[in-house]
């Protein structure tokens, strides 16, 4: 939209004003697509169609500025941006490197705009972008959407502290309400509700038993057995399941975008083709990444059922075949560790309890566990990066088939064939870099 105003011109007369173009910033925050909101998957399927109207919260600019800027202390508060107004008004965003009031020229840390996937480096007086229509609809244009519902990782997350914690954190997630529109909320009871509904007595029965056993001294369960059932057994027909629940997801995922882009495409014969990557795999992804020394306790006492889940659940994507691969990687090695742990549970007697909670706490402190730690977080960026790549490289390679197909196509109509030539990657799929974050998932069209 334009803002316009009227100024005062010499001889009485009034002329009115250069047209002000409001810019949105390459990482502000959209909050709506047309008319729906709060829901990434219709949201992004509301993008394919030929009327798109954008809202727009530009008080955030982007991810990476986000702690250093946004949340910062009022005293740390940068100063905003040459050319920018303040809150009362809209905002008038400069190029970088603009002249400011007293002419000192200030670097911007905000990123420039872009327009259609470049930066608009050469502004014209008015404002107006350089670019004209030949360089906006140059070279085949391919969008990277996926329609699915958002990813529950809070949810998944809580489910792996499940492993650990037992029924503490996994009842808020059995008691969650699901959307009747969201599918991949109700997957967790669809999967988990039947076990748990056998799991969770006994585990409420077992712990306490052991607070019975801590408050009066009395030994009613040997440690052995109950280790051996409360945090290894259980947890592994837990993981079980959870195994199971990751690979519904990425089904359920592929065929809501096989169906949400086919009623995209009967709503409008414009559709611009959609190249995106594999879903991610959210339950695989938290195991890997968590924190080392959460890792470590769950590798101590649940690194065989995951391990043997894992080879035992196979996986469509590639991508998820991947996490799959540095799952085992992490676990494998630490079924010697449970195997260890077991044979020191067989050693201890109820009266040494106090001084066994000791030694474990003096064992994370170690040098050994130091070393472990280390091996998990490397793991672990090394994960993160493979997944980027992963992620972009099939962006990149999809976009360009559905070029290729695309160009086969025009050819077939116009009756002749064109020379076959190799297809930049730039101009397939605008892919940006993404960080190893909550917010590292980032679509661009």
């Amino acid at each position: 939209s334009a803002a316009a105003g009227l100024d005062g011109a010499p001889g009485g007369g009034v002329a009115p004003a250069m047209p002000i173009q409001r810019r949105v910033l390459p990482g502000a925050a959209v909050v709506a697509i047309n008319h729906v909101f709060a829901d990434v998957g219709m949201m992004q399927l509301e993008l394919s169609k030929p009327s798109v109207t954008l809202w727009v919260r530009s008080e955030i600019f982007h991810p990476s500025l986000l702690e250093s800027e946004v949340l910062a202390d009022d005293d740390h508060t940068p100063a905003p941006a040459p050319g920018q107004a303040s809150d009362s008004g809209p905002p008038a965003i400069a190029p970088p490197g603009a002249p400011a009031a007293d002419g000192v020229v200030v670097e911007s840390s905000v990123p420039g705009p872009i327009f259609f996937g470049k930066p608009c480096e050469d502004e014209s007086p008015s404002g107006a972008s350089t670019f004209n229509a030949a360089d906006a609809i140059a070279g085949p244009r391919c969008a990277s959407l996926a329609f699915e519902d958002e990813e529950p990782q809070i949810l998944m997350r809580w489910l792996v502290c499940s492993v650990l914690f037992g029924w503490v954190t996994m009842l808020p997630v059995l008691l969650m309400q699901p959307h009747e529109s969201r599918p991949r909320q109700h997957l967790f009871r669809q999967y988990l509700l039947k076990p748990c509904l056998f799991l969770m007595p006994l585990w409420l029965l077992a712990w306490l038993l052991d607070c019975v056993e801590l408050f009066f001294e009395a030994n009613i369960m040997s440690p052995f057995f109950y280790f051996s059932v409360v945090h290894m057994l259980m947890p592994a027909v837990l993981v079980w399941y959870l195994l199971k629940l990751q690979a519904a997801d990425q089904q359920l995922v592929l065929d809501q975008r096989k169906a949400r882009q086919a009623e995209a495409a009967k709503d409008s014969s414009a559709l611009q083709p959609v190249a995106v990557e594999d879903p991610a795999p959210t339950l695989l992804k938290e195991f890997i990444c968590m924190n080392p020394i959460a890792l470590v306790i769950i590798g101590s006492v649940a690194a065989i059922p995951i391990v043997i889940s894992s080879l035992l659940t196979p996986m469509k994507t590639e991508r998820a075949r991947m996490a799959q691969g540095f799952l085992n990687m992490v676990y494998g090695p630490q079924i010697f560790l449970q195997l260890a742990f077991m044979w020191v549970l067989t050693n201890v007697k109820f009266v040494d309890l106090p001084r066994f909670y000791v030694a474990c706490f003096s064992f994370l402190l170690s040098v050994p566990c130091f070393v472990v730690w280390f091996i998990c977080l490397t793991c672990a960026s090394r994960y993160g990066r493979q997944d980027m790549l992963l992620a972009q490289g099939q962006r990149i390679q999809r976009g360009r088939a559905l070029a290729v197909t695309e160009k086969q196509a025009g050819d077939e109509e116009s009756g002749s064939a064109g020379p076959e030539q190799e297809l930049p990657a730039s101009s397939v799929v605008d892919t940006t870099e993404v960080m190893h974050r909550e917010w590292e998932l980032c679509y661009s069209a």
